[in-house]
């Protein structure tokens, strides 16, 4: 008998981020160092910062951008826009915190959904 095996989906997402200013060569480097971090890079525009982020399940990837130790919650993030890449079996593409650190969920169809 051939036991089954639960592969968890990679899961992608761009995060742009918004520094407190004097902060974009800090958040950079500790962006940088974050193991599920595939790539960084600071930008000049509306952002600071834009980081690519994989990590295998949805969970995890929400929990390294907007957990207790995710990119929101660095010493001076100011803001932070998430780009999924695919979607999980909720439909939920992306979501984005605010300057008050309140998470926002984006679906599919451009809607958003308080949380």
């Amino acid at each position: 008998m051939v036991e089954a095996t639960t592969k968890k989906q990679l899961c992608e997402a761009f995060v742009c981020i918004k520094t407190e200013p004097g902060f974009e060569d800090r958040v950079l480097n500790t962006v940088r160092g974050m193991e599920s971090v595939k790539e960084a890079y600071q930008v000049y525009g509306v952002y600071d910062v834009v980081a690519r982020v994989g990590c295998y399940g949805l969970d995890k990837l929400k929990a390294e951008i907007a957990g207790k130790n995710g990119i929101n919650n660095m010493l001076g993030v100011r803001e932070t826009r998430c780009l999924s890449v695919g979607r999980d079996k909720d439909g939920v593409i992306g979501f984005a915190t605010n300057e008050n650190k309140e998470t926002t969920y984006i679906h599919p169809c451009l809607k958003t959904v308080e949380t």
